[in-house]
């Protein structure tokens, strides 16, 4: 996942690890959310969970212009009820996030819910040429080989993504568009600390 994420960014950090780990353990993904926004050095970031292996350049070049062009203060997806950990953040709602948390409030989606966000749906999606499987939550490396499928099926439902996410803009765009985070954001992996500290072993992949 690192290497992937690494195509369409500079930096790439894992919350959670041993190089970045959690400010206050015990706090759930928004705890994460919230070491990476203390820490960085950008003002747009995104955030990616360690489960979601099949997000692709392609989705994640679309999303980085998305996020990086857009006035919002988060970017999301909508996949019929759910709010996949896939998120552009801006740094200056770390206050905000910083209140929620001393509430309590534990839920990604409620903090999604409840900042000033830009919610892209599943049908917006689908007309883009791709797919709620790029969401799928996986956990073991049993279940991610299995839902790979073949080169031939993986590579025709990118196809038409590829066409209208890949080719550079019409229009002139202020960051490279196939490295859209590239010294614009920090991307970080956000999941449990034995997820995190698998990542950071050299012989995982993808």
């Amino acid at each position: 996942m690192v290497r992937q994420l690494s195509a369409v960014a500079d930096s790439v950090e894992v919350v959670g690890g041993t190089t970045l780990p959690d400010r206050v353990p015990g706090l759930g993904p928004l705890g994460g959310i919230r070491t990476g926004l203390e820490q960085t050095a950008t003002e747009t970031n995104l955030f990616v969970a360690t489960d979601l292996p099949f997000l692709t350049t392609a989705f994640l070049g679309f999303f980085g212009r998305r996020a990086l062009e857009g006035d919002n203060d988060v970017l999301a997806c909508s996949i019929e009820t759910r709010v996949p950990l896939c998120l552009g953040i801006a740094r200056k709602v770390l206050p905000q996030l910083d209140s929620m948390i001393q509430s309590s409030v534990r839920s990604v989606r409620r903090f999604v819910n409840d900042s000033q966000s830009q919610i892209i749906r599943v049908e917006e999606l689908t007309e883009l040429g791709f797919t709620a499987d790029i969401f799928r939550n996986l956990n073991t490396p049993g279940e991610y080989l299995a839902g790979r499928g073949s080169e031939s099926e993986r590579g025709s439902r990118l196809a038409h993504a590829r066409q209208h996410c890949l080719d550079p803009p019409l229009t002139p765009s202020p960051f490279d568009f196939r490295r859209p985070f590239r010294e614009c954001a920090n991307v970080f992996v956000v999941g449990s600390v034995h997820e995190a500290r698998a990542l950071e072993t050299p012989d995982r992949g993808s």
